[in-house]
């Protein structure tokens, strides 16, 4: 049987929100050029290349709004996932339970189909879903990663690309 338990660091959430800052830093910087450049090119009536800064300023507009979404959507779940406090998982003969404050589940090994292992975490993919369990190594000590190694390999068939 291994226990150990896994956490969201806040610092990670600040990071996203902080790459939201200045991704928009950025973009009202860019957004300026583009409005500056096709003032000008209208002052000069170079007309032609006018409609080309004003589609590319449009674009723009729609890759940041969309990216900003999405990275804000990624740091709310951060920030949510670790307000329920740390994840404890415990490893036995019958498979895996994952507990929070909150609540648990279990995760039969039969449920599994099989464990992938890179040098950063262990994967753990559930039959008939598009559903994974993932177990980052860094939350682990030597001596858990290697017990969570074991009892992979002993329940569950080794997943080679």
């Amino acid at each position: 049987m291994i226990e150990f338990e896994t956490t969201t660091r806040i610092s990670e959430a600040r990071e996203t929100l902080w790459r939201i800052y200045r991704a928009r830093i950025i973009f009202y910087a860019l957004v300026f050029a583009v409005i500056t450049i096709a003032l000008f090119r209208f002052q000069t009536g170079d007309l032609a290349r006018l409609s080309l800064f004003w589609g590319l300023g449009w674009i723009a507009i729609f890759l940041f709004v969309w990216g900003s979404v999405i990275l804000i959507q990624g740091a709310k779940m951060a920030e949510r996932s670790s307000a329920h406090g740390p994840l404890r998982w415990t490893g036995s003969g019958d498979g895996f339970r994952i507990a929070s404050g909150t609540s648990a589940v279990t995760f039969d090994w039969p449920a599994m189909g099989g464990f992938i292992e890179t040098p950063r975490l262990f994967l753990l993919p559930l039959k008939g879903k598009r559903a994974y369990l993932i177990v980052p190594k860094r939350c682990l000590s030597e001596q858990h990663t290697s017990e969570l190694s074991d009892l992979l390999a002993q329940h569950l068939t080794k997943i080679t690309s």
